[in-house]
């Protein structure tokens, strides 16, 4: 299996419960790499934005880091699966809240109100 996979893979693992990464061998500086670069990302109403190639190329120049291209292709899949993460929790919330709203078949009454809001 190829390192890209594998980080994946290991970012996905690491998502889905409260364990330390098992980041494979050969992937430790690309790890601290993404997560660098996922602390600068944008955020807006839809939820995280992604890690631009400026970015990446701003990091690169301003840490000297010898950043390849096959390592952006690995820090943008890493990416990606994050933002798959997050939108999938996003969603799940938005279950939550919709549930919560939803009518429970009793009418609002003055005796109802006065209890909910005193």
């Amino acid at each position: 299996m190829n390192l890209q996979k594998l980080m994946v893979r290991a970012l996905e693992t690491h998502l889905k419960g409260d364990t330390m990464p098992m980041v494979p061998a050969g992937g430790e500086m690309i790890w601290a790499w993404f997560v660098a670069l996922s602390s600068t990302r944008s955020w807006h109403m839809g939820g995280p934005g992604a890690i631009t190639f400026c970015e990446i190329a701003a990091y690169r120049m301003l840490t000297n880091e010898l950043i390849e291209p096959r390592h952006v292709e690995i820090i943008r899949a890493m990416d990606y699966a994050w933002i798959n993460h997050v939108a999938g929790m996003q969603s799940r919330q938005g279950d939550i809240e919709h549930k919560a709203l939803e009518h429970t078949g009793r009418d609002m009454s003055p005796a109802l109100f006065d209890a909910v809001f005193g």
